[in-house]
């Protein structure tokens, strides 16, 4: 201040000195109050519940203050930049506020868009229905386009440019890659949003269709949970495929659907193998030949209890714990045997056994239904049948057939061991034997004796 009252005692002509030097003085005036606050002055001014705001300004704080610096020689009147970074600061903060509030519609939207296709169920999050993680995904994608296309409406306004709706709109209809500019029909993004929301609605309307209509039949109806899931699921992809049909056509792509039948009839000429399991994977839920737990034969080396079907193959797991690979086209074109199909007991294998004639079948008879009868897993109704089924040369051959839960299925080889066993005991108990065929061993010097009396009879 001294210096710039000297310079104006001088009387300099045409000088600007005096204002430079004022200019520099109000400069040090302002950097010596902000430099008298210091870096704990600040912290203990910042509420306690503004945890993240005290740890920034502890960590960047010099930085903070370079930046405060920098403002203030360009606000300086002296300087003349102070409309420009009022400018700049009213729209940081007005686009921080903007971002702030648009990240907050789209969290809304995240969570309601969580509870309308997902359902927690003691910690575990589950799809209320098929495809849910697909439409959420959607759901998330299409709410991140609105709010991003509103921030840049509202955003230009916010720092003057002159974008308005009509501009987004055109930018939205420019074709992209150059694929069918010139054409009535160009991709852009409108073309592809208005594909998505033809399949969103189709995925909709399949889910409204199968759980307010088909579920009402199923319950009136009783019909099994396989099928239902076939129908359902038959029902979606008919649907969803009408949904994308209309919207090619809506576009102006509808002769593009011819050259997708083809492209599917192709298809599914190369992959009609696993198409033709595909297909048979309905049949079986349709007619229900088979289900998870049946015990089931397709030929000698193929048999087991199902344990899981797929739209590709069946799961049996047979009696030595390894698994096999059906495919369901096999399933459905072999002669299946299914020991659990109507009922709920199966038959062991039959016990086929001779006893010797001197034997009373009568009470070889009761022995053998006692024993099967004491079985404990063998049931008492339908009772054991015990049969005397034929005379063979060496003695009577019975019958032993005994029936067991269909639970027990792939237990019935161990207890139709057990009845071998305890019939074995029981009859040497009685003194009942077994009847085996008789062999006599003649030598040849006792064959040509044999010869010569035989022949000296005849004479």
């Amino acid at each position: 201040m001294f210096l710039r009252e000297a310079v104006l005692l001088v009387k300099l002509p045409k000088s600007e000195l005096p204002s430079i030097l004022m200019a520099i003085n109000s400069l040090i005036f302002q950097f010596a109050l902000v430099f008298l606050i210091s870096k704990d002055m600040v912290l203990s001014i910042i509420p306690g519940r503004w945890e993240w705001i005290y740890k920034s300004v502890n960590r960047y704080y010099y930085i903070l203050l370079a930046c405060f610096g920098i403002i203030i020689v360009l606000t300086n009147p002296y300087v003349g930049y102070g409309r420009l970074v009022s400018y700049l600061l009213q729209g940081l903060l007005y686009s921080l506020i903007l971002l702030r509030l648009l990240l907050w519609g789209h969290t809304l939207v995240k969570k309601g868009a969580s509870h309308i296709f997902f359902i927690g169920q003691e910690e575990v999050v589950r799809e209320r229905f098929a495809y849910a993680k697909t439409c959420f995904g959607i759901a998330i994608i299409i709410s991140f386009l609105f709010f991003g296309a509103l921030g840049l409406i509202i955003g230009a306004k916010i720092w003057g440019w002159p974008i308005v709706f009509k501009d987004i709109i055109r930018w939205l209809n420019v074709p992209l890659l150059g694929i069918g500019k010139g054409t009535s029909s160009p991709l852009t993004l409108i073309t592809i949003g208005t594909i998505l929301i033809f399949v969103i609605f189709g995925f909709a309307f399949a889910y409204g269709f199968n759980k307010f209509v088909l579920e009402k039949i199923f319950d009136l109806m009783l019909v099994e949970a396989g099928v239902q899931h076939a129908v359902t699921s038959l029902v979606r992809y008919v649907l969803v495929a009408a949904a994308i049909v209309l919207a090619l056509q809506s576009v102006g792509y509808g002769g593009l659907v011819t050259y997708l039948y083809v492209l599917i009839l192709g298809i599914g000429y190369i992959v009609r193998d696993p198409l033709y399991d595909l297909i048979a994977y309905f049949i079986i839920l349709l007619q229900r030949p088979i289900k998870i737990g049946d015990y089931i034969q397709i030929d000698e080396e193929t048999m087991g209890v199902v344990r899981k079907i797929t739209p590709k193959s069946v799961m049996l797991r047979n009696k030595n714990s390894t698994t096999i690979v059906v495919p369901n086209s096999l399933v459905v074109t072999k002669s299946v045997v299914n020991w659990n199909y109507s009922r709920n007991f199966i038959a062991f294998d039959d016990i086929i056994l001779t006893i010797i004639y001197s034997a009373d079948p009568i009470k070889v008879k009761e022995l053998l239904f006692s024993v099967v009868d004491a079985h404990p897993n063998i049931l008492k109704n339908p009772k054991p049948v015990i049969r005397l089924i034929d005379f063979k040369d060496h003695g009577f051959e019975f019958m032993v057939r005994g029936f067991i839960s269909s639970n027990l299925t792939m237990e019935k080889w161990e207890i139709a061991s057990d009845v071998r066993l305890n019939i074995v005991k029981i009859l040497r108990q009685h003194n009942i034997e077994l009847a085996v065929p008789m062999r006599i061993t003649i030598s040849e010097s006792d064959l040509t004796i044999l010869d010569e009396r035989v022949n000296k009879i005849r004479q």
